[in-house]
């Protein structure tokens, strides 16, 4: 079984947001990457505080066994090994002694593997990870350029939704898609900040408050990050468009005060508020009106 294949692997996802969102109860446990692309087993301890514990895994020669040339997983700094990434850390899960306990001097053990659709049972308290990643790129076509911001390039995408029933199926949805210029650590901590704060205000206040973030790509270069598509455009391009009267344009002022109130209030600060950075939505429906959605959450801060 490949890295990929393994369903708690989660692909690139920095610490502090596996700390922070899916590592819930002592024994709970998943696979991921850093930006350095090195594999880590993450684990909730039970260690005073159960704090989150990363254990780099290597795939080296580890030359245990005289003339074995043979490339291996292990945890760093342990001895237990195996060719297969999936077999080491079910040894590991399966040993009657705990072994991982013993190798790493860490109080330790593996429970319960976390995937991405478990989110779903906290969904009372919070949002949902399931489909926040994009994992391939034959899972989105990139269309029309939009624009060239200050340190990405926006284009117009759609994304393909395939489900494999009886009969497999495709849907698509009409998304923007923001592409990083830069390829950092800093620059995953900043999507991964993002995502995570307009999430948290979605679940928290409502839908028709943030310009919803719909997923990430970081499983190669360049990072991208994919927005919900508002078919007006900006708050900028919306007026340029369509006269609006006074007493719509304080409608428009109230509502967005009232999402930044409650914003606050979490509390969030956006840090970035310009007309630029509010969108506008309209369903098909003649007779429905605008949604003005805030976005440019990309300099906000969230208290922990």
């Amino acid at each position: 079984m490949s890295v990929q294949e393994i369903d708690f692997y989660l692909g690139r996802v920095p610490e502090w947001y596996i700390e922070l969102k899916l590592l819930k109860k002592p024994g709970d446990y998943l696979l991921a990457r850093g930006h350095d692309n090195k594999l880590r087993l993450s684990v909730k301890s039970n260690e005073p505080g159960n704090p989150a514990i990363h254990f780099p895994i290597e795939f080296r020669q580890t030359k245990q066994i005289r003339g074995d040339r043979n490339y291996y997983y292990r945890i760093e700094k342990t001895v237990l090994q195996n060719r297969s990434v999936w077999r080491l850390i079910h040894s590991y899960q399966k040993s009657n002694v705990n072994s991982l306990k013993i190798n790493t001097k860490r109080d330790v053990r593996l429970i319960e593997p976390i995937l991405p659709c478990q989110g779903c049972r906290y969904l009372t308290t919070e949002y949902s990870f399931l489909n926040m990643q994009i994992k391939n790129k034959s899972e989105i076509n990139i269309g029309d350029l939009i624009c060239k911001g200050e340190r990405s390039t926006i284009y117009k995408a759609t994304r393909y939704f395939t489900k494999n029933d009886m009969i497999k199926t495709v849907t698509e949805q009409p998304i923007i898609l923001k592409e990083m210029d830069d390829c950092t650590a800093a620059i995953l901590d900043d999507l991964f900040r993002e995502l995570h704060i307009v999430c948290t205000i979605r679940h928290q206040i409502g839908p028709k408050t943030a310009i919803c973030i719909e997923a990430l790509m970081v499983f190669g270069r360049p990072y991208y990050i994919a927005y919900g598509l508002c078919k007006k455009g900006s708050l900028v391009q919306y007026l340029e468009m369509n006269t609006i009267d006074m007493n719509n344009r304080i409608k428009i002022l109230r509502h967005i005060a009232q999402t930044l109130d409650h914003c606050q209030k979490m509390p969030v600060i956006h840090g970035n508020l310009r007309a630029k950075n509010i969108f506008v939505d309209i369903n098909d429906d003649k007779t429905a009106e605008p949604i003005y959605y805030v976005g440019g959450f990309h300099h906000a801060v969230m208290a922990k």
